[in-house]
């Protein structure tokens, strides 16, 4: 996810990949995996960074590990494959990125500039003032339930997560669901983050949602700008609001 956005304007593929088992095992997935990789960086019609896994080519910003002891560990719940190898390798290329003009720029990340808070029942709210009152804290990513709701009836901690956006911490709502996204004021629960100010992070995984935030800080974007760009596709994360549903 970090590498889609750092990558400015990809015009080539970036092709990651790995192994469920070592290398040097009989049983390795390694050699199939890195053979599809070569190829698929040698495709002309790639231009932007992907995870191939299992035969699956999948964009990288919407992959996410499923599984912890498969060889399918990867997948795109919200997107379909980019590609698939079989016997013959088949790309979606509706699905592509258009090549874009590289545009480099050193930025400096700082690793307290995000958090994470993810929701559970009986949560206090001194959990997330103190999330809140780290220092270099500018953006805060909340765990919710289901299409982005909260605890019902905890106003406390509802009054740091405003107070937290007042101050100018950038507060991203995420879901705890693998598939899906967040729709925040489909229920009341949820349509009072809307009301202090929480921004929706559409259906980005929980990775890319944490990168881009990174990536927008690490910009110099104010807080209002972050906002406004994080629940907007800059490299294919998320669906367009004209395609959510």
């Amino acid at each position: 996810s970090a590498l889609s956005f750092i990558l400015q304007g990809c015009d080539k593929p970036v092709i990651v990949t790995g192994s469920q088992v070592p290398l040097n095992a009989v049983r390795t997935d390694a050699i199939n995996n890195l053979v599809n990789s070569l190829l698929l960086a040698a495709h002309p019609d790639i231009s932007e960074v992907c995870v191939c896994f299992h035969g699956r080519l999948l964009r990288g910003n919407r992959s996410t590990k499923v599984k912890s002891t498969a060889f399918d560990a990867f997948d795109s719940p919200d997107l379909p494959w980019l590609g698939e190898a079989g016997v013959h390798i088949h790309l979606s290329e509706g699905l592509l990125l258009h090549p874009g003009e590289p545009h480099l720029r050193e930025l400096s990340f700082d690793p307290a500039a995000v958090s994470v808070l993810a929701l559970y029942p009986g949560i206090q709210a001194d959990i997330a003032r103190r999330l809140c009152a780290a220092e270099g804290l500018k953006g805060l990513i909340l765990r919710s339930y289901g299409v982005g709701n909260v605890p019902q009836g905890n106003q406390a901690l509802m009054d740091v997560l405003a107070a937290a956006v007042n101050e100018g911490v950038v507060v991203v709502n995420t879901s705890q669901c693998l598939a899906g996204g967040v729709y925040q004021d489909t229920y009341a629960s949820g349509s009072v983050l809307s009301r202090i100010g929480v921004t929706p992070a559409s259906d980005m995984t929980a990775e890319a949602t944490f990168a881009k935030l990174h990536y927008l800080i690490a910009c110099g974007e104010s807080p209002e700008q972050i906002r406004a760009l994080m629940p907007l596709p800059l490299r294919g994360e998320c669906s367009s609001p004209d395609q959510q549903v």
